[in-house]
């Protein structure tokens, strides 16, 4: 709870655009492993609820492009 207050706090007071600005012209990946609603023993996934909200987060505030663009991934990359 703690955490999420302060994170809330940090982004309304503009730090999150500020860490957004120093990232110019640089790529950044976003790698999910797992959504489901079911919990699990070893490794809790993340809940639909809040991959719609990172979703919706990630739309609103980055330029959302497929890794398959050929000017943003190089040729040595491999694609799956």
């Amino acid at each position: 709870m703690i955490k999420k207050a302060g994170l809330f706090f940090l982004n309304k007071a503009g730090l999150t655009k500020v860490l957004r600005s120093q990232k110019k012209g640089k790529v950044t990946i976003l790698n999910l492993h797992r959504v489901s609603p079911e919990r699990d023993f070893f490794f809790n996934p993340m809940t639909p609820g809040h991959f719609e909200s990172l979703l919706k987060y990630v739309s609103k505030n980055y330029s959302v492009v497929s890794i398959d663009t050929s000017d943003i991934a190089p040729s040595s990359w491999i694609r799956i």
